[in-house]
């Protein structure tokens, strides 16, 4: 499937293995079936206290006496359309001290904007709800500056516009690299030079190819954009996730002279704010003008003389869903269905439904024991071995009281049991499976774990229990 594709600066495999959980965990199916329904039904509340978005705040009388009729009246249409699941599926996510999948909003991110009021998101202050938002309309006095203006992508959470989802990707008809019903493009079937602008998608598939070479000059020449190098290595820039066939649309369409992309990046692939210390960093630096575009790499934010602002990430960062498919770690059919439906138009209806798929059954651990190979199974959300009777493992567990060391199953027990790392590969991604459901409180999707018998008595590699919803 992605023969072709080969290695990836710009999208590592530990970045791709965390993007995957995100789409698998994050926002589980029942939470987009059960949020669509609502919203569907006109209860936009009652579909944002689905997708964990908090709307207590938003009082549209007050906005009506403050800011007039109109303004509320295009809040609450707005509101109307708004998919509060669709809007989780796409917040910027990183690594935190709590996790590597956890949302990022260091400041508040503008949706839409009226007169006198902006309808923006902003992470939940209370409790221990690491993934709880706010939904709220802010009646300030003056509007306040933000690096995260997404008044300019409705399609990430307005359902009128998400079909603009694909041209977004650098689409026209069909998703690059991919046929209309969702299929990868074979190696023969991609551009082996610049297809020019009246093939769009194609011209495309040659930016991103020429990007992941790290022909990074050659990308944005083809995207329409000079490179400046100022000093830094050009090359280092392939490293961003950059799309360079998006950034003069966007850049034209601000109308502003400078841009600094907020964010940096090291020699790992790892984020960070472009105003903290970090050695090896990076900076990009945008210059428009209506002769066209530049592109500087510089090691740190260069002193802008005039206009300028912070470019969000959004409006420069690949869409992640693709990159996830074109390393193979999604299915068109796991995915958002409203994003499906954008990216692939002439994707046959499925057997099944379409989303994160839900739990599984309990795995079969195979282990080497007394030179033989016995299973380890689930029964009754507990661990037990197939092949021990009851008297043995009480055996066993006498012995290791006394001094003794346990071996084959029973080892395996003894460390399940303390949440040790040392576990079989299948046990360890089953664990994995139980902490991130518990920590994105998808309380029925464990529900669902315990009614197909699996062991939910999971603990962490420190041996602490794992919280439940």
């Amino acid at each position: 499937m992605t023969s072709w594709r080969g290695a990836c600066p710009f999208f590592p495999r530990l970045q791709a293995g965390v993007w995957a959980r995100v789409r698998r965990y994050a926002v589980p199916r029942w939470m987009i079936e059960e949020a669509t329904e609502r919203r569907l039904a006109g209860d936009w509340r009652g579909a944002c206290v689905v997708a964990n978005v908090d709307t207590a705040g938003i009082d549209l009388a007050r906005v009506a006496r403050e800011r007039g009729a109109a303004v509320a009246e295009a809040i609450e249409d707005d509101l109307r359309h708004l998919a509060p699941d669709l809007l989780r599926w796409h917040l910027p996510r990183d690594r935190t001290l709590w996790g590597d999948d956890e949302i990022t909003l260091r400041s508040p991110l503008v949706l839409a904007s009226y007169e006198g009021a902006l309808l923006r998101v902003r992470p939940a202050r209370h409790g221990s709800d690491l993934h709880g938002v706010v939904l709220e309309v802010y009646l300030g006095g003056r509007q306040p500056e933000t690096p995260n203006d997404w008044t300019g992508v409705r399609h990430l959470w307005d359902v009128r516009r998400v079909p603009e989802l694909l041209a977004w990707c650098g689409g026209d008809g069909r998703a690059p690299f991919f046929h209309a019903d969702g299929t990868p493009l074979t190696a023969s079937e991609l551009p082996a030079c610049d297809p020019g602008p009246a093939d769009p998608v194609g011209r495309t598939e040659w930016i991103t190819l020429l990007h992941q070479r790290g022909d990074i000059a050659a990308a944005f020449a083809v995207a329409g954009i000079e490179t400046d190098p100022q000093g830094d290595p050009l090359e280092r820039a392939h490293r961003f996730p950059l799309a360079p066939f998006r950034l003069k649309q966007v850049m034209s369409r601000w109308n502003a002279r400078h841009f600094l992309v907020e964010d940096a990046i090291d020699a790992f692939g790892y984020h960070y704010l472009a105003g903290q210390d970090r050695a090896g960093r990076l900076a990009l630096h945008f210059e428009w003008d209506e002769d066209g575009g530049t592109l500087g790499v510089t090691k740190a934010p260069p002193r802008l003389h005039g206009p300028h602002r912070r470019l969000p990430r959004v409006y420069w960062e690949r869409y992640v869903d693709l990159d996830l498919l074109w390393a193979g770690r999604i299915t068109p059919d796991e995915l958002h269905p409203l994003v499906r439906s954008a990216l692939f138009p002439q994707r046959p209806a499925p057997d099944g439904p379409v989303g994160p798929p839900d739990p599984g059954p309990p795995p079969v651990v195979r282990v080497r024991c007394r030179g033989e190979w016995h299973e380890l199974v689930m029964v009754d959300g507990v661990l037990r071995p197939a092949r021990h009777h009851d008297g043995e493992w009480l055996r066993e567990k006498a012995m290791v009281a006394l001094g003794g060391r346990s071996s084959g199953c029973f080892a395996v027990l003894d460390a399940w049991g303390k949440g040790t790392v040392r576990l079989p590969r299948r046990l360890r991604a089953y664990r994995r499976e139980v902490m991130a459901r518990a920590r994105h409180r998808d309380g029925p999707g464990l529900q669902r774990m315990r009614e197909l018998g699996c062991d939910l008595d999971v603990r962490d590699s420190s041996g602490r229990p794992v919280v439940m919803p």
